[in-house]
């Protein structure tokens, strides 16, 4: 099967579905989940912090959707096989050499395994779909369970760490690390 790097264009349709999580594309049935949800202690290491209000939630839906559908970003909502909403995650820059995650799960959502089964997911669904060179994760240095999902990334998969960078994160000093997944070999 011939993967789709410069083909795919519209990514508004994409499903993917792992053991326990269904991920679907982004839509406005999700906005007061996210609205909700999005607060100070889940968006803790995120450089975006909760919304405002509605009306920001569904401009950001409105253009998480529309980069969906021109292939410039894949924005999943993430829920549980029976409907209860998780988060979000998804591909930045999903057609380049180095498409990078990204992933934010409500806080008691978190610790669960959920953030490494969709990682592991939307990792298989590039490894099918997609020509890159590698997938790039990023993690505040302090947010060990994320950074622990790139380690067992790199174990499945290959890769490496590449090392820390310095960021400000809504005015705050912080270091990210930055880690490089590779594709699945071939068999």
């Amino acid at each position: 099967m011939e993967k789709q790097a410069e083909k795919i264009k519209d990514l508004s349709n994409i499903s993917i579905e792992s053991e326990r999580l269904v991920l679907r594309p982004i839509s406005h049935n999700y906005d007061r989940d996210i609205f909700n949800e999005f607060d100070d202690k889940a968006t803790e290491f995120l450089p975006r912090g909760p919304y405002e209000n509605l009306e920001v939630v569904d401009n950001f839906i409105t253009e998480s959707i529309e980069q969906a559908k021109n292939g410039t970003n894949l924005s999943l909502a993430i829920t549980t096989k029976d409907g209860e909403f998780l988060g979000l995650g998804g591909l930045k820059e999903p057609c380049s050499r180095v498409p990078e995650f990204s992933l934010w799960l409500k806080k008691p959502a978190q610790g669960q395994g959920f953030g490494y089964e969709l990682i592991f997911a939307i990792t298989e669904w590039a490894n099918d779909e997609l020509d890159f060179d590698y997938l790039e994760y990023c993690a505040d240095s302090e947010a060990t369970q994320s950074c622990r999902i790139a380690e067992k990334l790199i174990e499945t998969y290959g890769g490496k760490y590449i090392g820390e960078v310095p960021e400000n994160v809504r005015g705050i000093d912080r270091m990210t690390k930055v880690y490089q997944i590779l594709p699945r070999v071939q068999k």
